[in-house]
């Protein structure tokens, strides 16, 4: 494909001169090429494909056709069909070309380059069908009809190998590429031609550009969400700690958001330009860089007007594969500490009324305490429900059953590796004049306190699975309802 075209000196006019056809169709020339010129040079991609649909193909004859097309060629020529092309079929036959399974073959859009015997009737290769003149009257006195021929471009389908270049190099223009399967069927391959908006990537359907940019900005809010997850706006003050995991996730939405607006604007719009979003992109990727231990951005290349996917598809990859990085699917409640009384000292935690008979806590230990430690305390450590308190230091009783978890089982859970995470199991105990009680009490205070003289842990978080939250996307009206 020639992009870039060269200009023609202009027509000289001058007074007297002998006006003939010639003067004119040069004329013409000259003004579309100044016109197609200083529009590449104010928007770069200018050209491209606006709407293609596909006809009813049959795959196992090998045949693939167009329904409808609108196209901007790089030459600034306008492509509409059905348009004025009645009776015209524009379809290609591409078993001559895909023989064998895996063959790939490319579907290019012919419009033959213009030369000094364009619509002459005996040139095969010309641009232009002379058409029929049609009557045409005065639109100022609705009479006096002349006869007006016109010029029709005349445009065709061809296939090639994906190895071949491309036929008649001068004026060929991708649009599609199939392969072939093991049962000789053809399939459209995931290329996608050049494009003026996303809209014209609907023909690769659940595969187009646009749905896998729409389902990465599903994948954001989503994310946000699970981030953002419930402020627990209501806790006491004294549990109102902040948090350092979920201070993380916080910040991390907070980065997400301030990008995704734009993004979501820009994937939802059937209009937007390819390249426009993918500069959009570009700050999501520097948004989702900093999650996870490498902060260095993935590092894109200029926007490729002629095969974008393969960039669209390294940015997606990406950003998902980014966000995969981030568990949301726990918050963190951090524990009070408690002062010491009666001989007994550690943290309390009122739990949430979804909690069932395993609770996981996390353990922060201190810069001089050592894991050892810390596994002590745990093991010193009465873990019982608040109603339990005076029973515990009567009979010293330990309470629930408690646990480190394993780097596996951390893993599993996707938990942060090298975190210090305590299984407490459920346990009835007899409580005086109470009869047998649950140590877990959902929507009660879980008490972990020690009387030994070991140093404690310098802060207790209850790990919590979140809940499922409404997968629909905030819209302008539900911020703005009564």
């Amino acid at each position: 494909m020639n992009d870039i075209l060269q200009l023609p000196d202009p027509v000289q006019w001058s007074e007297g001169m002998l006006l003939s056809p010639q003067h004119l169709q040069q004329n013409d020339i000259y003004w579309h090429r100044q016109l197609g010129h200083r529009l590449g040079c104010v928007t770069p991609h200018y050209w491209g494909v606006q709407t293609l649909r596909l006809g009813s193909a049959n795959p196992v004859a090998g045949i693939v056709a167009i329904d409808a097309l609108e196209c901007v060629l790089a030459d600034g020529t306008v492509v509409q069909f059905p348009g004025n092309y009645a009776g015209h079929r524009l379809q290609a036959d591409v078993s001559t070309v895909c023989k064998k399974p895996g063959d790939k073959a490319w579907i290019w859009l012919i419009v033959n380059a213009r030369s000094d015997a364009a619509a002459n009737g005996l040139n095969q290769r010309r641009r232009f069908d002379s058409l029929m003149p049609i009557n045409i009257r005065d639109e100022n006195t609705g009479d006096g009809d002349v006869p007006v021929g016109r010029l029709q471009l005349r445009i065709s389908l061809a296939a090639s190998e994906v190895s071949d270049t491309p036929p008649q190099t001068d004026c060929a223009y991708p649009l599609l590429q199939v392969e072939t399967d093991s049962q000789h069927h053809v399939h459209f391959s995931a290329y996608h031609p050049p494009m003026l908006q996303l809209a014209a990537s609907a023909f690769q359907r659940t595969v187009s550009l646009q749905q896998q940019c729409r389902d990465i900005v599903q994948a954001l809010w989503d994310k946000i969400r699970e981030l953002a997850g419930e402020r627990h706006g209501d806790m006491p003050d004294e549990h109102a700690q902040a948090n350092v995991e979920n201070e993380r996730h916080l910040a991390i939405a907070r980065g997400l958001a301030s990008v995704l607006p734009a993004l979501d604007i820009a994937c939802a719009a059937d209009d937007t330009h390819p390249g426009r979003l993918y500069d959009v992109f570009a700050h999501a990727v520097g948004q989702v860089a900093g999650i996870g231990s490498d902060p260095v951005p993935l590092k894109m290349a200029p926007y490729d007007h002629a095969n974008c996917m393969p960039q669209f598809q390294a940015v997606l990859r990406y950003v998902d594969a980014k966000l995969a990085l981030v568990n949301a699917r726990y918050y963190f409640l951090p524990f009070a500490r408690l002062p010491e009384r009666d001989g007994y000292a550690g943290f309390a935690r009122r739990l949430p009324d979804e909690a069932g008979d395993e609770v996981l806590v996390e353990l922060k230990r201190g810069d001089d305490q050592s894991e050892q430690a810390l596994a002590d305390w745990i093991g010193d450590a009465h873990i019982i429900a608040e109603s339990m308190r005076e029973d515990a230091r009567m009979r010293r009783m330990r309470g629930a059953a408690r646990v480190l978890l394993t780097a596996q089982e951390l893993k599993e859970r996707g938990l942060r590796p090298g975190a210090t995470v305590m299984r407490i199991s459920n346990l009835r105990i007899e409580v005086s004049n109470k009869g047998e009680q649950d140590v877990i009490q959902p929507g009660q205070s879980l008490l972990i306190l020690s009387t030994s003289g070991l140093a404690a842990p310098v802060s207790l978080a209850l790990i919590a699975q979140r809940q499922a939250r409404r997968a629909d996307r905030p819209t302008m009206d539900a911020h703005h309802a009564d």
